[in-house]
């Protein structure tokens, strides 16, 4: 079928975390597409909003190429998920049991001084934008009396980082 073809076509111009993360969920809608008009599902809305603002001219370039014409792109979500058993555990219901990190620290409550702020900022664009500046983002401090801040710069992230997927977070204490 041309759209898996181009789906691996797209796979060569990608990174493999990049195509296993967002890629690879991607279902093609025959129903809803034709040659000028091509649409996919995503698992989420979330999940479709972000491939089509970041991959749909990617996908409309190759499919280009290997049929002298550029379709539109649509990215949607699924209406409905299909081959789901009842005593199968959805991963993202389950909590921690315990947690280092306060679910109360936000960006929005941090007072950010001269000698936290470039922390201060480096947490926020990983949260804004996971994985495109820094990846992975690493915070330690040698001081243990400043050990709050460690654990605030990740509490502030975390709720951001956890909406995404493939995300992997490890806190550790001394």
């Amino acid at each position: 079928m041309l759209a898996d073809e181009i789906l691996e076509l797209l796979q060569t111009k990608i990174s493999a975390n990049e195509f296993d993360c967002y890629i690879k969920q991607l279902k093609f809608n025959e129903k809803a597409s034709n040659e000028d008009f091509i649409v996919f599902n995503a698992t989420s809305e979330l999940m479709a909003k972000f491939i089509k603002t970041r991959y749909a001219e990617k996908i409309a370039y190759l499919y280009e190429v290997k049929t002298g014409k550029k379709p539109e792109v649509e990215i949607t979500s699924q209406t409905k998920l299909k081959n789901i058993k009842q005593n199968q555990v959805n991963v993202k219901q389950i909590k921690a049991q315990s947690s280092i990190l306060n679910p109360g620290y936000t960006f929005e409550n941090f007072v950010c001084g001269d000698s936290n702020q470039f922390a201060f900022l480096n947490a926020k664009a990983v949260a804004d934008k996971p994985g495109v500046l820094y990846n992975p983002l690493f915070i330690y401090e040698l001081q243990t009396s400043l050990a709050c801040f460690t654990t605030h710069f990740l509490s502030m992230a975390q709720p951001a980082l956890e909406r995404r997927t493939c995300f992997n977070q490890l806190a550790t204490t001394a």
